[in-house]
């Protein structure tokens, strides 16, 4: 590290890594917990590359960070010097990339690379190609695949700040807009070979394929390998006030797990994320808000799985102590029924096996109990069972769970306020695949019986569902339900 005026300056751009803010579109893939852990492993390893490689141009380093007020967070990921970082401070894009280039030339740099936090393994080669044509043509700027660019310098003399300016940002037009600049200008500028960004799934690939030998990101490569390790369960649960329930349900879900790898999504119907701040941090879960709607909750849950099963839990429903291990011997059957299946590298079987019918098995759900000692409750939960076994249209608090692959070729569940779990089965048994409905009973609150009372809940239960077959829109069902959710809706 120098920090004596060097001619040349190379400015590391970077967002303080903190869980949100930092690679939002690939969070919606991989989730935000982990695009924040690999965001932080990238951009120290990022910082360590430009570190070294300045030493050998015998330049300076400085980071410019944002907010203005995660200065303390950045220094202590990066464990950079604190004369190294500098404020982007106020406005878009533009305006803060062209302060760092006017506060380096200010701070006596007579040329300037400015880098960007999401490309990461971009080699040496382009880097000394970009510091040498700052000194030959005194522009240069190294294009992205995805039409933006990840690298653009300037020699003080030649410094174009109209590039930066009311420019449209994250679109695939900013690289031809800025050579067009240049260009009106009448400035020579050398463009660099093109390289990629990490934005999406499909980049994280690309890094994969490219860097897994590679010494100098061996953080990010650490990171990546646990993102890319096969999950056999995604248990996603849609909640709306049950910060007092879902520690234990959590609890509940370790002590049933094994050996089987598992993730939990849980989705919170409350946009203010009052059930999340109760999720512990040393569990396998995730946290998202979504829009208020139980199919509208599990499809945003189901977005950022990466389980091969999807399992759709009821905050209030709790699974046999054998779930796991029977929903994955469906798919996979071991040799040995007390032996867990080996997911390996691969994962489960790709085909869909098939039941003695000789039809598709794409998912299923379980019997269903109810906890309370009343005979009337015991009886609704044992005909509950049957009629899902005769009518194969299990009801969401049975835990239905589904092969993610056939789950998005249905296009996940219906965007209806209800009833969603009733279109999903339709749907299945419209495509001639089948479900299984398990002989081990998920266990569920009665709590909704018993604050609505048995006979008037059971028989709007049944009048909804015979209605909703009738054809009745399940946004009149809605009305009929609940009252308050449907004027809010």
């Amino acid at each position: 590290m120098k920090l004596s005026h060097s001619e040349l300056t190379i400015t590391l751009f970077v967002k303080a890594p903190e869980l949100g803010p930092v690679k939002s579109r690939l969070a919606k893939t991989i989730g935000a917990d982990f695009a924040t852990e690999f965001y932080r492993s990238i951009g120290r390893d990022w910082f360590d590359r430009l570190t070294e490689f300045a030493d050998s141009q015998q330049a300076d380093v400085r980071v410019f960070y944002a907010p203005d007020l995660g200065r303390s967070l950045v220094r202590e990921w990066l464990d950079c010097d604190d004369r190294q970082l500098v404020a982007q401070g106020d406005g878009d894009l533009g305006d803060r990339m062209a302060r760092a280039f006017t506060t380096c030339f200010g701070q006596g740099s007579d040329r300037v690379l400015l880098v960007g936090s999401d490309s990461p393994d971009l080699p040496d080669a382009i880097l000394t190609q970009g510091a040498e044509a700052l000194i030959e043509t005194g522009a240069t700027i190294c294009p992205t695949e995805d039409g933006g660019y990840c690298l653009v310098g300037f020699q003080r003399d030649r410094f174009l700040p109209s590039i930066f300016q009311n420019m449209i940002w994250s679109t695939e037009t900013v690289f031809s807009e800025t050579i067009a600049r240049f260009q009106s200008a009448n400035q020579p500028v050398t463009i660099l070979p093109r390289w990629y960004d990490i934005d999406h799934a499909q980049d994280l690939d690309q890094f994969w394929q490219l860097n897994q030998q590679n010494s100098a990101l061996e953080r990010s490569i650490a990171t990546l390998e646990k993102i890319r390790q096969p999950i056999a369960l995604s248990v996603i649960m849609p909640v709306l006030n049950e910060g007092e329930r879902i520690q234990k349900m959590l609890d509940h879900l370790a002590e049933i797990s094994g050996q089987i790898p598992y993730e939990v999504i849980v989705v919170d119907g409350d946009r203010a994320g009052s059930t999340l701040q109760y999720l512990p941090s040393d569990r396998p879960v995730r946290g998202i808000t979504a829009a208020r709607g139980r199919g509208l909750q599990m499809n945003a849950g189901a977005a950022i799985a990466r389980g091969e099963i999807l399992l759709f839990l009821h905050a209030d429903t709790q699974l046999p102590a054998t779930a796991f291990q029977v929903i994955i011997q469906l798919f996979d059957p071991a040799p040995n029924p007390d032996q867990i299946p080996n997911l390996g590298s691969k994962g489960l079987k790709p085909l869909v096996p098939e039941d003695s019918s000789g039809d598709q098995l794409v998912g299923g759900a379980f019997d269903l109990a109810i906890t309370s000692s009343r005979w009337i409750l015991r009886t609704i939960a044992r005909v509950a069972s049957v009629r899902s076994r005769l009518t194969r249209l299990p009801y969401g608090d049975q835990a239905i769970f589904i092969r993610r692959s056939a789950f998005l070729e249905l296009g996940g569940y219906p965007e209806i306020p209800i009833m969603e779990d009733v279109a999903l089965m339709r749907s299945i048994r419209r495509r001639g695949w089948r479900i299984r409905i398990l002989p081990d009973r998920v266990l569920t609150s009665a709590r909704r019986w018993e604050r609505e009372g048995v006979w008037r809940c059971t028989l709007r239960n049944w009048t909804m569902l015979l209605a909703y077959f009738a054809g009745v829109s399940p946004w009149t069902l809605l009305a009929w339900y609940s009252p308050e959710r449907s004027k809010a809706s």
